[in-house]
């Protein structure tokens, strides 16, 4: 069995801290700001506690109304599907069973949303920004895996 110096050890838990910053800490961050603070109509969870904060007025139009109503929903799918690769240490170790809910399951509440068979408001725009956050997420683990190959490779 191979040791590691702690240099090594080192360089690679900050390697992991710059992953987890950069591909779930950032948009987790990014996606609750948005959420926070520029949502002008509380959602179904917010009148239910009674949430009443006032959000910046920042004018209206349909490109605005896209990133203020779906960009969140990309951030915390993009977040929590990379958060995924990193406990399990890479995709190829995330049980089958696993990728496919993470996959699955926020289209289909979408889906049923927009069906009325669950409560809320079902939008396609936010179905299309769960399929943006799983597509970067699947090509970036084919692209790294790739690298990862071409690297070895070269040594």
């Amino acid at each position: 069995m191979k040791t590691i110096s702690t240099k090594e050890e080192e360089k690679i838990n900050n390697k992991r801290i710059a992953f987890l910053c950069k591909h779930c800490v950032f948009p987790l961050a990014i996606g609750s700001l948005v959420y926070l603070l520029l949502r002008t109509e509380p959602t179904i969870a917010e009148k239910f506690i009674g949430w009443n904060f006032n959000a910046l007025n920042i004018g209206s139009s349909k490109i605005l109304s896209f990133i203020i109503g779906s960009l969140p929903d990309f951030c915390w799918l993009y977040a929590l599907l990379f958060l995924q690769t990193a406990i399990w240490k890479g995709t190829g170790k995330i049980p089958l069973s696993l990728i496919i809910a993470l996959y699955v399951i926020p289209i289909l509440t979408e889906l049923f949303q927009y069906l009325h068979i669950i409560s809320g408001t079902g939008d396609i725009i936010d179905i299309i920004a769960y399929l943006l956050a799983i597509t970067l997420h699947y090509y970036s683990q084919i692209l790294n895996h790739h690298t990862h190959e071409t690297h070895k490779m070269a040594s």
